[in-house]
């Protein structure tokens, strides 16, 4: 068998049968089959409503050398989605990405994505539903979104299938109310209201669905951007919009300045800078913490909305204080806890770590720049590909937590740096930006921002840094409602609310899965014959890490002797053997810090119960550890 016959995926709850031929040779959106050829399942519903046709497919060309130009399709006959995102084969880069609308046909809505690739493989498609719609399986379970599965094919120019879901509406609510939400949404995102805070928004009532993602003239915005941030240089503090940022400089509307909501006369950290990069100098950079008033932040939330749907890449770049809530910061703080509270690993993500996790599921959040070692992010649902936890990890332990004197892991900084360098948006989060190496993760696309290349940075925090003056767009306040109001903007309403109910995901429950990758933890290529290799995980099992590892880089006291080459002799005399193989033993899986607890060397370390689902997925290139003696299926 193929890899890609081999391909192991979650089950969805719906499953396109084989593809078959249809009688057009090209996809138009005006003509889409309007015969519903297959019902796989009906819903329990309180209301029978008419059923709603999906149809999933593919077009393609062959442009020469064995390379196909493909465009993979998903129409429905009512305007019920409001994003779809697709998973790849792990091969593309970025592996999980969202379709881009195309227009609308005269009832329903359409998204497409379009790549170049040479072998066909089976994508997964999660199509997230507008507010107002729901979706419930035979088991009874009520979910905002439908999995589907298609078999990309290069066999003739254009085949699809249709599948007749029946969905839920709220009272008062259906397709057409759909559309009218639609046709409403430029309007509320030109003149936002304001009038309602986070909570509120929470508490919102299903009737009253927030503005849809979907936008047109994403390219049309961007362009204006552009052109508007290449004439804005970057902001002095005497500005009177350097607390909203550059792009705001010309909005029709006087905006308020942000209120402080607590004084200080210290710098955030006495070990970072205390002016702004920007400006004379004369004025200095405080810990007090500020919040933007209803009406200035309703704006801004709906600018950085605006900025998300037309980014090429977003870039997520965080600090300790989106964890502060739950795990402590260095920093001053009015707000948040200073120090740390211990018991690092059993504490669950904020509401800011399950929403950035959904965007990142659904391909709005291409990559994110971690400075924390938390594992938090990959908690709330983030996919490991996309995280680069730079300076090190509670829960990798082929990348442990990087001390001040060492040198951070081989694949890390590479990758900060062309995240840095491509970045289209960075939206920074909870860091001060007081001068490390990983700020050019935020300063760089500012920069370029300057020449019309990038869309800029955007800061989200409750205080100043000393980068403000170059940000496109400055939100100031708790992360956590930010973002809440984000996703209600975004058309996600339903999804916040999901995140509130029940926010952690599921892993796979086997510690043994049968996984893409060779005896050295190596990803096999796309069009590999090798075995797959059983990952097996359970209590007992004999393990070691992979080559790569940044063990020695790390410095850290307690590991030297893994992966060390000469013996180490300690400061009271005591002699410690070097270890070179770095074998050990899981000792078991513990669900409450998500962690299986291994014994590397002596050492105690932690690897993320996510790395099964990565591993299952081929997602990442090299895993951190394999079995001594890894068996094949």
């Amino acid at each position: 068998r193929t890899f890609r016959q081999r391909c192991l995926c979650v089950a969805p709850l719906l499953a396109l049968p084989a593809p078959h031929p249809i009688d057009h040779t090209r996809y138009s959106p005006s003509r889409i089959p309007s015969r519903c050829t297959m019902a796989t399942m009906t819903t329990i519903t309180p209301t029978i409503t008419p059923a709603t046709s999906i149809t999933v497919g593919n077009t393609h060309e062959y442009t020469g050398d064995g390379s196909h130009k493909w465009q993979l399709y998903v129409t429905t006959s009512e305007p019920v989605m409001a994003s779809v995102v697709a998973s790849l084969h792990p091969t593309f880069s970025p592996s999980s990405c969202a379709l881009t609308p195309t227009p609308t046909n005269p009832s329903g809505t359409s998204f497409a994505l379009t790549r170049t690739g040479w072998g066909t493989f089976e994508v997964g498609l999660r199509v997230h539903l507008k507010d107002g719609c729901a979706y419930t399986s035979q088991d009874g379970t009520e979910a905002s979104y439908i999995d589907l599965k298609w078999m990309l094919q290069f066999d003739e120019s254009d085949r699809c299938e249709d599948v007749a879901v029946h969905l839920d509406f709220a009272s008062n609510t259906g397709p057409a109310c759909a559309v009218e939400v639609e046709a409403k949404a430029d309007k509320v995102t030109a003149e936002p209201a304001g009038t309602r805070s986070a909570d509120a928004l929470a508490e919102a009532d299903e009737n009253q669905p927030a503005p849809t993602g979907e936008r047109q003239g994403e390219e049309g915005y961007r362009d204006a951007v552009l052109d508007a941030l290449r004439r804005r240089p970057f902001l002095a503090p005497k500005d009177k919009h350097f607390m909203h940022g550059r792009l705001l400089e010309g909005h029709d509307s006087k905006l308020a300045k942000p209120r402080c909501v607590w004084k200080s006369y210290k710098p955030p950290r006495d070990d970072h800078s205390s002016g702004f990069a920007t400006g004379s100098g004369k004025d200095k950079l405080t810990a007090s913490e500020f919040q933007d008033r209803e009406n200035e932040m309703a704006v801004k939330v709906a600018t950085l909305a605006k900025l998300m749907r037309a980014s090429n890449k977003t870039v997520v770049y965080t600090g300790a204080g989106i964890s502060a809530a739950v795990v402590g910061q260095a920093a001053r703080s009015g707000t948040n806890t200073v120090g740390f509270k211990g018991n690092e690993l059993h504490v669950a993500p904020t509401f800011t770590h399950h929403a950035l996790g959904h965007l990142g599921k659904v391909g709005m959040i291409h990559g994110w720049v971690q400075q924390n070692h938390d594992g938090l992010p990959q908690k709330a649902g983030f996919p490991q590909e996309k995280i680069n936890e730079v300076h090190g990890s509670w829960y990798d332990p082929s990348n442990p937590v990087v001390k001040y004197g060492g040198s951070l892991h081989d694949r890390c900084y590479p990758w900060m740096v062309d995240d840095a360098r491509t970045a289209d948006l960075c939206i920074v989060l909870g860091t001060s930006l007081g001068g490390l190496n990983a700020d050019q993760v935020a300063t760089d696309p500012a920069e370029r921002s300057c020449h019309g290349e990038a869309l800029g940075t955007v800061c989200l925090n409750l205080q100043q840094t000393p980068q403000d003056g170059k940000m496109t767009l400055r939100l100031f306040g708790k992360t956590d409602e930010i973002l809440l109001q984000l996703l209600h903007e975004l058309g996600m309403a339903q999804a916040a609310r999901d995140l509130k109910r029940n926010p952690r995901p599921t892993w796979p429950a086997e510690s043994r899965v049968l996984v893409p990758y060779d005896a050295e933890g190596r990803r096999l290529p796309a069009a590999s014959v090798e075995p797959l290799m059983w990952l097996d995980l359970r209590d007992g099992q004999q393990i070691r890490l992979t080559d790569g590892h940044n063990i020695q880089g790390a410095q850290q006291p307690s590991y030297m002797h893994i992966g060390a080459t000469k013996d180490l002799k300690t400061r009271d005399g005591r002699v410690i053997k070097a270890c070179p193989d770095g074998l050990g033993v899981v000792l078991r899986r513990d669900e409450a810090p998500c962690r299986f607890h291994l014994n590397i060397e002596g050492a105690s370390m932690s690897l993320g119960l996510w790395w099964l689902d990565a591993a299952l997925r081929g997602a990442v290139e090299q895993l951190s550890v394999v079995n001594t003696r890894p068996a094949y299926g």
